[in-house]
């Protein structure tokens, strides 16, 4: 555990490697997290699970490429850490994940185009989820900078 956390504050992701994805172990994703710090309860609970549906209001629920992004920017507090747990891959070559060190990101950027980077990191934009799901309908909004420290 300890190396994992070192790995996640070095490079902003920890190690991934095989993990149980039988259904019954659907919540060892939630059981693992749980080591690192408290969980933190938002709209969707401890956790959300990630499938693909037909007719999708969320591209969460999509076999899609998606990319790069921010999870979850119209929450005032959103999760610091999230932790991925693939239970059952989809079947052919969608369901990709990308990741990329944003922090980085921003720091090569506020050297290499610091008036870029204060845009960035001073204009607040307008975030909204709306819509209804399993936990019923819901319109979370908030206000912020694309770059936060």
């Amino acid at each position: 555990m300890q190396m994992w956390l070192m790995l996640l504050k070095l490079f902003n992701s920890g190690p991934r490697g095989k993990v149980a994805t039988k259904s019954d172990n659907e919540f060892k994703g939630t059981k693992f997290a749980t080591f690192m710090a408290e969980l933190k309860k938002g709209s969707f609970k401890h956790s959300f699970q990630v499938k693909a549906k037909y007719g999708a209001n969320n591209l969460a629920y999509t076999t899609d490429w998606l990319p790069l992004h921010t999870d979850l920017p119209f929450l005032d507090y959103p999760p610091g850490v999230q932790v991925l747990h693939c239970i059952e891959q989809v079947p052919g070559s969608s369901g990709r994940n990308q990741f990329v060190d944003g922090f980085y990101v921003s720091k090569v950027l506020k050297e290499q185009d610091p008036k870029k980077f204060d845009v960035l990191s001073s204009t607040r934009l307008h975030f909204s989820d709306v819509g209804d799901d399993c936990f019923g309908e819901f319109d979370m909004q908030f206000a912020r900078t694309t770059i936060e420290f």
